[in-house]
């Protein structure tokens, strides 16, 4: 059986209004089911622009792009939802709810799913347990250390079980130790099942177990480099 194709970019171009320069120009990518992609490139690359079309976001100016045998290019706006059940986002400043607890913040996902309060409980629980996080759980946020809020926003990502993993810059505000951790989650998820793209500046980071570097420069396809594992 041959590698699934779960995402495909067909001559993608992001322009934002009033902007000269596309964020992305003409990009064409495919990522299989499985991979674990660290999408690099300085700020300003266009890897921010890439992740924000794979959430629906953001629509392309010009191509198409295909995640899940869907076209989401030309998505309605209710149909977005339905196509968010598959994917968890890890931003760089967390986006957790500061005087909610831990235990709160990740069951929100469940919750707007239509979960039952005890599946909510159990399952929140149980993925704050595997990021580390259990003794922590009733603690509200914003007396969490930052590495620790990260961990909740990763549980929070992957508390749904989600096919795909989007992760914008989710090292940046965290020192090498943190930082390592958290990159260790990433990669424990993607051997769980989890397709998972990190976008990074960091050149450390593409030293991860990974089956596929990105190099984005001023919003263009530098390179791919695909690795055998």
């Amino acid at each position: 059986m041959g590698v699934c194709r779960l995402i495909d970019f067909h001559h993608v171009t992001k322009r934002y209004q009033g902007q000269d320069k596309s964020a992305l120009e003409d990009l064409s990518l495919r990522i299989h089911d499985g991979d674990f992609c660290v999408l690099l490139g300085e700020s300003g690359a266009g890897k921010s622009t890439l992740l924000r079309l794979l959430y629906c976001a953001e629509k392309p100016t010009y191509g198409r792009i295909v995640f899940m045998n869907q076209d989401i290019s030309t998505i309605l706006h209710h149909e977005i939802p339905k196509v968010r059940r598959n994917i968890g986002v890890v931003f760089q400043d967390f986006k957790l709810i500061s005087n909610k607890t831990a235990l709160e913040n990740v069951g929100l996902v469940l919750w707007v799913q239509g979960e039952a309060p005890s599946s909510i409980y159990e399952k929140s629980l149980s993925m704050l347990n595997q990021v580390g996080l259990q003794s922590k759980a009733h603690v509200t946020c914003g007396y969490l250390s930052g590495g620790e809020q990260q961990r909740v926003a990763i549980a929070r990502a992957l508390v749904s079980s989600p096919r795909l993993l989007l992760c914008d810059e989710p090292t940046g505000n965290l020192d090498a130790k943190q930082a390592s951790e958290i990159v260790d989650l990433l990669i424990s998820a993607n051997l769980k099942g989890a397709t998972v793209i990190l976008a990074t500046h960091d050149l450390y980071l593409t030293g991860v177990h990974r089956k596929k570097t990105i190099n984005l420069s001023k919003g263009k396809l530098v390179e791919t480099t695909i690795m055998d594992l």
